[in-house]
């Protein structure tokens, strides 16, 4: 499990890292992250770096 320190005001917190399984929301596979994150993800790494390459236009 990775950890990290993060500077805060007058102290350092340690973050530790999490594993997560879940069910992606987009592609409805059974998925196994570790993350920083302090809830469940919602979508795989595949899924999320495709949702955030796509851009929408507005007519």
């Amino acid at each position: 499990m990775a950890s990290k320190q993060v500077n805060v005001k007058a102290h350092i917190r340690v973050i530790h890292t999490r594993v997560y399984k879940f069910v992606c929301k987009s592609c409805e596979k059974k998925v196994e992250r570790e993350t920083y994150a302090t809830i469940c993800p919602l979508y795989c790494d595949k899924c999320k770096n495709k949702r955030h390459t796509v851009k929408h236009y507005v007519n």
